[in-house]
């Protein structure tokens, strides 16, 4: 999805709840890239954006648990040079086949 409406959004959350916080992780898992514990980068545009917000809104309980938007700005500008990181490189996870 490459358009100039398309953003890249850090989103994280924290939910108090084991079974909340597996819903919130799996539904996420759907919209992005999975960076670390509770942090997902996400591409969306504004229509997919307010679906995520409706949608994790349902999820979680307002009064318990917590999820922040960080707005990177335009994908396709610098939104992608202004991760930076430390130790492991930041990119897509690489899956390990494991032979039995």
């Amino acid at each position: 999805m490459t358009s100039t409406k398309v953003r890249l959004f850090i989103i994280t959350y924290d939910i108090t709840d084991d079974k909340r916080l597996r819903r919130v992780f799996e539904y996420l898992k759907q919209w992005g890239q999975h960076v670390q514990y509770s942090v997902f980068a996400c591409a969306l545009g504004p229509t997919s954006l307010a679906t995520v917000k409706t949608e994790l809104d349902a999820l979680i309980h307002h009064d318990d648990d917590q999820v922040l938007f960080f707005d990177l700005g335009a994908e396709a500008s610098r939104a992608q040079r202004a991760i930076d990181y430390l130790g492991v490189p930041f990119g897509p996870k690489q899956r390990k086949a494991i032979v039995l």
